[in-house]
């Protein structure tokens, strides 16, 4: 009697842990396509066409502990400020890790400022940014937060602009 009790529970332990990995799988395969073509598409072929799809209306990016964007009219705003500098612009990705609802991965930024930065005018320099991104879905795939590190001080020398010490009395 206790022989079947214990075959009974492992069997069904056993069906509820496949099925809890193929939710994980069929999720990581949301979460890559997603990934995919918020990189491939919208950020390398500049095609924003498919945002709505990938991106929470209540998107957040926080950009080196700063909130930069809070809603996913603001993303679109703030890309094509980006393709306005860099109309050459390409993002790869070096690593990427998958951890319940949420993807890090290290990327890549290439290219050269040939147009207006926001306030800042073309230098005609080309840049390498690596940085770092951890991205947050929701419960039906979305993109719902981003938190983006990587060194600013770097793209603006790159860019040919110096620090200068400060003034002391």
């Amino acid at each position: 009697m206790h022989k079947n009790i214990f075959t009974t529970a492992l069997v069904l332990l056993l069906i509820f842990s496949c099925d809890e990995q193929n939710r994980q799988l069929k999720l990581e395969n949301i979460y890559t396509k997603n990934i995919s073509t918020f990189i491939e598409t919208c950020w390398n072929k500049k095609d924003l066409s498919p945002l709505n799809e990938i991106i929470d209306n209540d998107y957040s990016r926080i950009v080196n502990n700063v909130t930069i964007i809070e809603n996913s009219n603001e993303l679109e705003a703030n890309m094509k400020v980006l393709f306005t500098g860099f109309p050459n612009l390409f993002v790869s990705i070096d690593k990427m890790v998958f951890k319940d609802n949420l993807v890090y991965f290290y990327w890549v930024f290439t290219g050269t400022n040939t147009g207006v930065f926001g306030e800042i005018p073309a230098t005609g320099k080309k840049v390498i940014v690596k940085g770092f991104t951890i991205v947050h879905f929701n419960n039906e795939g979305q993109i719902f937060h981003e938190n983006v590190y990587y060194n600013e001080l770097d793209l603006l020398q790159q860019l040919g602009y110096t620090l200068l010490p400060p003034i002391v009395d």
